[in-house]
């Protein structure tokens, strides 16, 4: 019988999220760079990324060392946003 532990599940839940946002940012940034967007747009998208690595990886060797393992999370391939799509998701 396998005993549920609540922080590492929580933990390597957390983990995946940060894991996806790390997809969702490298996104973010070639889009910003596709519509010649100023540069410090994209350089806060990349670091925006490299945080969300960080997260990741923090998260996911806290959620280890309380016996959870993180489930690399899914993300879904889409087609290039229009400025009006980027901006309809970012306020929604």
């Amino acid at each position: 019988v396998q005993r549920t532990n609540a922080v590492a599940d929580w933990l390597a839940y957390v983990a995946s999220l940060e894991h996806a946002s790390i997809a969702a940012f490298a996104r973010l940034a070639e889009e910003l760079r596709a519509l010649k967007a100023p540069r410090s747009l994209v350089r806060r998208a990349s670091r925006a990324m490299r945080d969300e690595k960080r997260h990741a990886r923090t998260t996911a060797r806290l959620a280890k060392r309380f016996g959870g393992r993180m489930a690399r999370a899914h993300v879904a391939e889409r087609g290039e946003r229009t400025l009006e799509e980027m901006a309809r998701e970012a306020i929604s």
